[in-house]
């Protein structure tokens, strides 16, 4: 249908609901001969008079409520919370003992059941998790109970609505006002995310004891809505929504796009200002044609401000279009009123501007005691401030005209999500942001600013779903926008570009040149530039540096940012958890792993603790203090850490995200080194596949996976194959990181054991070299990362027979591994194996056999093969090296025997 047959649709339509009831089948029969216009007139005012909803309708007939103890999941119902149309909420706690936590969980009604629904349930609920906004309940958790319903968890928010909390305390209007602007703030960020809320009223928007507000079920419109082949669709249910709070389009099901909540907001004010309800009863028939007339505020109470009626009209006009373009222009306006400035709702002329002045500068006009004196002080703010309103108001002109054009592409965006404009299809989200940057690309009247904005907005989304290539791309078409000729862009816009383009380098594998990009945007800043951004800059900076292995560098960096947040006249929690993980990583990469453990350590209890925390922040500290145990040998615990990590980053982030493999890869390492060969091959292998699958497989982090999965296959006897990852890891190292990166180190490394395994003891101990080599260049002498290999160049010294060389090898691995990791660390107990091996072939069996024996006390696990060698240096031959793994140590020790029996 085109944009003229909606129109007289849409005429007809009001046309005929203006009439009673009675006389509509009369009117249509007269004005309306094409059959297939006058069916859909006819649905249109059936829909209009619908009064049932799956959000407001009285409780459907379910299980009995859930009693106190049942189990969801690792959570454990508390006591029940209320009960409605959608289902039962319940307050529930953790039961599996990892942390402490109430939270609010919602269990859905069965008839919101079927396959349908639940596919889409699965879809929205890992969206809604992205939301992380102080002023927004957190979708926490979601799962299946016992009987098939679906439940949600969220935040727990203790409270009252909005509405009547503000009548028991007896708010002032200011305050009012102030709270709204903070719900409105909520909203906005969910806009910005591309996600309505459809169902927002007092019940929804909780005031808690400190006074925040906080919004409740956002999306939850979203899940009801078009379920598919369920019942939600069946006639007579219309769109999820109350009725009280709906727009004009809700009411007839019409597009559902950002113009809906600004709607609701609308009708949220004025009933928070005069404690009435906009409108009658829920359901009444001529509920639509009464949203003809926007309410007004001052009807209820004289005393109001009149502005506060320009402002409700402007959010709850009839059509979407005459409403404001989003809910920051709807916010502007609030501040204006609280500010004493003319809003935008609607023109104003010049005495009224004056009176606006006048009452901002009250106190300077009351002082001024002569005459003369107080018409020159007003004839000259007059003036001034006629100069600043007409500059104003040209910038207000071109950002509402932007903000307009904004709004259209987003409601694009919203429209062509929607099943029901698509024959049945929704779109995915790679999909929906293809036609946006498409439709962006083709529009040419954009502000250069405006368009940047957009293309930033792209560009996180693309990042966070991990496309790094388009996240790149558009950061660098967003920066080509800010010309820096054009007076207009400032150095801090073209400072935020350099950011994005930086991070998207960073996450792309090429840290040379990220580091490059951030240090072009921290040049742009003056010294006491915006410290939030420059913190995010030296932040990325320092993780680039420390890439290339410029630690020192790296270092500087981590420390200019805690001076700039210590700097900071009031707390940046986010930021000053982000410093705790790279100062924890620059700790792990100076060797001291401890200060690292410890570091880490104290981010993740803080994001436990955060009450604007999100599960993706969570994730990230557990899984560097996850990598932190796992390096200190606590393998127990890390795979355990691994394994949450994972299923946090399967819930938010979905199975093809880059950083659900990189989670998986590290739990397939934490498994190897537990012994489950099997499953760490398995777990290494599905990371693998996602990595490819979103074509990555050419990345640093595939190569960090293949250089897991080579030791894994190394371990399961598959020697071709573990070469095979190997070399594939080192091929994509080098060709991305350069040839003298701690990874190249670390490749080179393993492919020293796979030619141990084929006895190429020569090219063993060049693959050796090589790596000690990168590795003293950049973390120097004295780091135990050196005692990899050390310890293994002692070993193929050792069957070289070139015992005293591999003496100094083994000794020196022995001194750093006891003292960067401790004297009980598997480390060391691996390296107290061949140093005893070593004192043994040279002659010393009782230091060999001291040695071996501590190396048997501190890793019982390894006695089999330890006692073998032992008995050997003993001089029992009768003993065999059946038990033991390699070919060094069957060599070894087979040498022990030889010499013990002659």
């Amino acid at each position: 249908m085109s944009r003229s047959d909606w129109t007289d649709l849409w005429e007809r339509f009001h046309a005929a609901l203006a009439l009673p009831p009675s006389q509509r089948d009369a009117w249509l029969d007269e004005h309306c001969t094409d059959p297939a216009l006058r069916a859909e007139l006819a649905a249109l005012l059936e829909a209009a008079g619908r009064t049932g909803t799956p959000l407001d309708r009285e409780g459907v007939a379910a299980a009995e409520p859930l009693a106190p103890g049942t189990r969801m999941g690792p959570w454990r119902i508390v006591a029940p919370l209320g009960r409605g149309g959608m289902g039962e909420v319940y307050r529930v706690e953790r039961a599996d003992g990892r942390y402490d936590k109430q939270a609010a969980l919602k269990l859905l009604a069965t008839t919101l059941q079927g396959d349908a629904f639940r596919a889409r349930f699965d879809r929205e609920r890992r969206i809604l998790a992205g939301l992380d906004h102080p002023g927004i309940a957190r979708l926490i958790d979601a799962g299946q109970a016992d009987d098939g319903r679906p439940w949600l968890l969220m935040d727990l928010v203790e409270g009252q609505p909005i509405t009547r909390a503000a009548a028991e305390s007896a708010w002032p209007l200011e305050r009012r006002l102030r709270v709204f602007a903070q719900a409105c703030d909520a909203v906005a960020y969910a806009h910005r995310r591309l996600i309505v809320h459809r169902d927002l009223k007092p019940a929804n928007l909780l005031v808690d004891p400190s006074g925040r507000p906080r919004l409740l079920d956002f999306g939850i419109a979203r899940l009801l809505e078009a379920g598919g082949d369920d019942d939600l669709t069946q006639a007579g249910r219309g769109a999820p929504n109350t009725p009280g709070y709906a727009s004009p389009e809700q009411l007839v099901r019409d597009d559902t796009g950002t113009a809906v909540d600004v709607y609701a907001l609308g009708l949220l004010l004025h009933e928070l200002c005069t404690g009435q309800a906009p409108f009658g009863p829920d359901g009444e028939a001529d509920a639509l044609e009464r949203r003809r007339r926007p309410p007004r505020p001052t009807a209820v109470d004289p005393d109001l401000p009149r502005e506060l009626d320009w402002i409700v009209g402007r959010a709850c006009a009839f059509r979407a279009e005459d409403r404001y373009p989003g809910v920051d222009a709807l916010i502007d306006d609030i501040r204006a009123v609280l500010e004493n400035r003319p809003p935008r709702a609607r023109a104003t002329g010049p005495v009224y501007r004056i009176g606006k002045f006048v009452r901002r500068n009250r106190a300077a006009v009351a002082a001024t005691t002569l005459v003369a004196g107080v018409i020159v002080t007003l004839a000259t703010g007059i003036v001034q401030e006629t100069a600043r309103t007409r500059a104003a108001l040209a910038e207000s002109d071109r950002q509402r005209e932007q903000a307009e054009l904004t709004a259209q592409f987003l409601r694009d965006l919203f429209v062509q999500s929607d099943s029901t404009r698509n024959e049945g299809a929704e779109p995915t989200a790679g999909e929906l942001l293809a036609r946006g940057r498409q439709r962006l690309a083709e529009r040419g009247d954009l502000d250069p600013r405006l368009h940047a904005g957009l293309l930033r907005t792209l560009s996180d989304v693309h990042r966070n779903l991990g496309d790094y290539p388009a996240a790149l791309e558009l950061a660098k078409e967003s920066l080509a926008r800010l010309e820096p000729t054009d007076r207009m862009v400032h150095a801090v816009d073209r400072a935020r570009g350099w950011l994005r383009v930086g991070r998207a380098q960073l996450a792309s594998g090429d840290p040379a040149a990220a580091h490059e990009a951030l240090g072009r945007g921290l040049e742009l800043l003056s010294a006491d530039g915006p410290s939030p951004l420059v913190v995010d800059l030296l932040h990325a900076r320092g993780a680039s540096a420390q890439l290339r292995g410029e630690l020192d560098e790296a270092g500087l960096d981590f420390d200019a940012a805690m001076a700039r947040l210590d700097r900071l006249p009031s707390p940046d929690p986010r930021r000053a958890a982000e410093n705790r993980l790279r100062r924890g990583s620059w700790h792990w990469m100076n060797g001291r792993l401890g200060d690292a453990l410890a570091a880490y350590g104290e981010a993740v209890r803080w994001q436990r603790e955060r009450s604007d925390g999100s599960s993706a922040d969570l994730a990230t500290a557990l899984d560097a203090e996850a990598s932190a145990l796992f390096a200190l040998g606590r393998m127990e615990e890390a795979e355990a850490a691994f394994a949450q990590v994972v299923r946090l980053r399967r819930r938010v982030l979905g199975a093809d995200h880059p950083l659900t493999a990189r989670s998986l890869s590290h739990l397939g390492g934490a498994r190897f080194e537990l012994g489950r060969i099997e499953d760490a091959r398995s777990t290494l292998g599905e990371a693998l596949a996602i990595l490819e699958r979103i074509d990555m497989g050419d990345s640093p982090q595939a190569a960090g996976v293949l250089n897991n999965l080579g030791l894994a296959e190394r371990a399961a006897g598959r020697t071709v194959e573990a070469r095979s990852a190997f070399e594939g890891a080192l091929a994509i190292n080098r060709g991305t990181l350069g040839p003298d990166h701690l990874n190249v180190a670390n490749n080179l490394n393993n492919l020293g054991l796979v030619a141990e395994d084929e006895q190429a003891w020569e090219q063993a101990l060049e693959y050796y070299d090589d790596a000690e080599r990168i590795i003293r260049a950049i973390k120097g002498d004295g780091h135990p990362d050196r005692a990899f290999q050390q310890t293994n160049r002692g070993r193929v010294l050792l069957v070289l027979d070139r015992i005293e060389a591999a003496r100094v090898e083994l000794d020196a691995a022995l001194e750093l591994r006891t003292g960067a990791l401790g004297p009980e660390h598997p480390r060391v107990a691996e390296t107290l194996f061949w140093s005893g091996l070593a004192e043994c072939l040279r002659g010393a069996a009782e230091e060999g056999s001291n040695r071996l024996q501590r190396a048997i006390e501190v890793s019982p696990a390894a006695e089999p093969r330890v006692r073998s060698a032992l008995e050997a240096c003993r001089g029992r031959a009768d003993t065999g090296p059946a038990v033991l793994q390699s070919g060094a140590e069957r060599r070894l020790v087979q040498r022990l025997l030889d010499s013990t029996a002659r």
